[in-house]
């Protein structure tokens, strides 16, 4: 079995450029002017969504040190430790599995958004 022959395309040289006179450039009739070509207008700016996720992002941090103050009192009235230095131990990890939780709901909450809509 002899394989094809593939002939490859013949490569046409693009037109030499013609320098055009400011009358020409002006005129509807030339091809290339910009009257005749149609400008696309941009999609208006979405202030309203941009707001709403400004509004979302600036929450995230009031809800994480929201909690913060009442923390080191919390584990001290539950009696974890009589040593200040663990109490102030034991409330980084209760903040930091707190935003690991929010870490992992997000997760979740992203493949149910998924699926629902």
């Amino acid at each position: 079995m002899v394989p094809p022959k593939l002939n490859p395309p013949e490569w046409k040289r693009p037109p030499p450029l013609q320098s055009v006179d400011d009358d020409e450039r002006d005129s509807e009739t030339t091809p290339g002017s910009l009257r005749d070509t149609a400008v696309e207008k941009m999609a208006p700016y979405p202030h309203k969504q941009l707001l709403i996720l400004a509004a979302c992002r600036f929450s995230e941090p009031v809800a994480m040190t929201s909690s913060f103050p009442y923390l080191f009192f919390m584990i001290r009235d539950f009696h974890l430790s009589d040593d200040e230095k663990d109490i102030g131990h034991y409330a980084g990890l209760l903040a930091s599995s707190f935003s690991l939780a929010q870490f992992f709901s997000g997760l979740s909450y992203r493949l149910f958004i998924g699926t629902a809509f």
